[in-house]
């Protein structure tokens, strides 16, 4: 009799530890569960990602609600660090990886948007840009083009949990500063920093960073509302064509990647070669783990050069010395997120100069990091 009992006690309690073990690793799925009922038919993102792909297939399955941001903290950020990120520069070894998708299965989301994005050539990430054409900015007398660091962006990705995570920054002149914060919050986004990008603009320009994690619909949607509480033309705009008078095969040559044009500029983007990770997820470079380079000619052998370089807390001294060495200014030093593993910081930087050797002088920078 006894020996019964204890068999049935230690079987309910097995049971227990075993629900409680499953609704951790299940990272809220009772909180989706309750997301989905709360969107109503008409809320729902018809068509919207991925439907009916099985996982083992490499495509990510339906998650197409749109409803309100889903307050859970499945949605949110896990108290600022994943399941098995430390926060000490450990990085999980079971993070999940993003899923690969296409066009097609992102286009709901450029609905959403009111304008269609691109996918990145890994397939990984779908970028949707909102180019700041209304502004006429000035730096140290400088007017710059759009592409040069004048647009805002969204990036998604897609993981297996049927999750997207959502990272992306506004440009907003300083009018605009208060209006963009209450709108990122007030749609449920995360706001992760609020720094400047240029120094001694014509008007102040300031630039917000963000990120969520949930469905696709709802993080569209969000960003939506945060991008028209501002002044953010409405209508797409093409990436155009390559600047005039810029030598962009010297370039990719000197940099050792393949850039693109974007709004009167030409972009090199240097990816991190480490695993980044936050809540629980690999961040692929189009997410932001990544430098930049933005490359705006200005005469037949001066252009305005300026972007970003991504850095671990070791890497941040060698860099700021050798971009000092190469006589190319220092604007800033920041994150952009608030709970990756490894901890990546930013140095922004400017010059104008030959556009071809300032590329050379910042290879040698990347290559004192794990850019590639």
């Amino acid at each position: 009799m006894n020996g019964s009992r204890l068999l049935r006690g230690n079987s309910l309690a097995l049971g227990v530890i075993l629900v409680l073990c499953a609704l951790w690793a299940g990272g809220g799925l009772e909180g989706d569960r309750s997301a989905v009922a709360r969107a109503g038919a008409g809320e729902r993102v018809e068509g919207a990602g991925w439907s009916q792909r099985a996982p083992s297939a490499g495509r990510p399955v339906a998650r197409d609600e749109a409803g309100p941001p889903d307050p859970s903290p499945a949605h949110g950020d896990h108290g600022g660090r994943a399941p098995g990120g430390s926060g000490t520069g450990h990085v999980p070894s079971d993070a999940m990886l993003p899923l690969k998708a296409t066009p097609k299965d992102w286009a709901p989301v450029g609905d959403l948007l009111g304008r269609p994005g691109q996918l990145t050539p890994d397939g990984l990430t779908y970028l949707v840009a909102f180019p700041r054409t209304d502004l006429d900015v000035r730096s140290r007398g400088m007017r710059l083009a759009t592409g040069t660091d004048l647009t805002s962006f969204a990036a998604f990705s897609v993981y297996r949990d049927h999750r997207v995570m959502l990272m992306g920054d506004l440009v907003v002149p300083e009018r605009e500063v208060t209006t963009a914060v209450d709108a990122l919050q007030a749609n449920g986004l995360t706001q992760t920093t609020m720094h400047k990008h240029l120094r001694s603009t014509r008007p102040p320009v300031w630039w917000l960073h963000f990120s969520g994690l949930g469905s696709a619909g709802t993080l569209a949607k969000a960003v939506r509302a945060a991008v028209e509480s501002t002044g953010t033309p409405r209508e797409p705009a093409p990436y155009g064509p390559p600047p005039a008078g810029l030598d962009t095969a010297a370039v990719d040559a000197a940099l050792r990647l393949r850039g693109s044009p974007v709004y009167g500029s030409y972009w090199v983007r240097p990816p991190r070669t480490d695993r980044v990770v936050e809540h629980g997820r690999v961040v692929p470079a189009g997410l932001g783990a990544l430098s930049e380079v933005h490359i705006q000619p200005v005469s037949a052998r001066r252009a305005v050069v300026n972007g970003d370089i991504a850095m671990t807390a070791d890497e941040i001294q060698p860099v700021i010395r050798a971009l000092r060495a190469a006589r190319i200014t220092v604007v800033s030093l920041h994150n952009h997120s608030l709970a990756e593993e490894p901890r990546l910081f930013f140095c922004h930087y400017w010059t104008v100069a030959d556009p071809v050797r300032t590329a050379k002088a910042l290879r040698k920078v990347f290559d004192l990091t794990k850019n590639g």
